[in-house]
């Protein structure tokens, strides 16, 4: 874990961060924009301690790109992990091999790795919505209470329902089997010590595009959630498939070396 960290930890919470700046000062400037719109208007009137919003909470977030924001992370932290997982086969070579551990055993490592940083970026991104909205409920006039702005935003918003399901079972199964299916394909670029990732991460970039560009869709089970489902299963199994060397490639193949 440490020498997975030291090559890209670091790089994965720059990107984390540069996501989380730039949602927030997207959002402030939409709703700053929009808030003073209002009280302008409102100024006309005489009523110049009233601020009253146009936008919804949920087009708020449509508005400051956040689903934007977000998959793009998220296509940045794979690319990140993808280029360790190749650039420590290509470089690390040796020192992978003085550790004593099996090629399976190395691939469940590097998947347990690539599983908490991508859940890491979900936390971030939940908690960082969650921030925006308790933000945005200061600029809610005195008089008007909104005790289910959180719940009732995450349920109209596709993208907020995407990151946190709430109830929805379905939705949270996808989540877990996208981020599954992620982390293995990207700790499965190099499947054996001396390998090029080339031709290997060609399987692994679909797997990412497709992941990015399926990723927002309707409340409630679909046609493109059942469509995900078996996409990132068939990733699952083909991966474990792989290292565990059915298609022919094994360690005993390679001479019973511990990677």
């Amino acid at each position: 874990f440490g020498l997975l960290a030291r090559s890209s930890f670091l790089k994965i919470l720059g990107v984390i961060f540069i996501m989380a700046i730039g949602e927030t000062v997207l959002f402030w400037h939409d709703m700053s924009v929009r808030s003073g719109t209002a009280e302008q208007s409102v100024g006309e009137l005489g009523t110049n301690d009233v601020t009253i919003f146009v936008t919804a909470p949920e087009k708020l977030v449509e508005y400051a790109l956040l689903p934007l924001f977000f998959l793009a992370a998220l296509a940045l932290v794979m690319v990140v992990l993808i280029w360790t997982e190749v650039r420590m086969s290509e470089k690390a070579g040796y020192t992978m091999m003085r550790l004593g551990l099996s090629r399976k055993e190395l691939f469940a490592i590097k998947t347990i790795y690539n599983v908490a940083c991508l859940a890491l970026l979900f936390v971030v991104q939940i908690w960082l919505a969650i921030g925006l909205l308790a933000w945005y409920r200061t600029y809610i006039p005195a008089g008007i209470d909104m005790p289910q702005l959180f719940f009732l935003t995450f349920y109209r918003n596709e993208f907020l329902h995407c990151i946190l399901p709430m109830q929805e079972i379905g939705k949270w199964i996808r989540n877990l089997l996208m981020v599954a299916a992620l982390s293995m394909t990207a700790a499965g670029v190099i499947a054996f010590p001396g390998e090029k990732g080339i031709r290997q991460s060609a399987s692994c970039w679909s797997v990412v595009i497709l992941a990015v560009a399926w990723f927002l869709s309707a409340p409630g089970k679909n046609l493109l959630d059942m469509c995900c489902d078996i996409l990132f299963l068939g990733v699952i199994v083909w991966e474990l498939l792989k290292i565990f060397g059915v298609f022919g490639r094994t360690e005993a193949a390679d001479g019973d070396k511990n990677v």
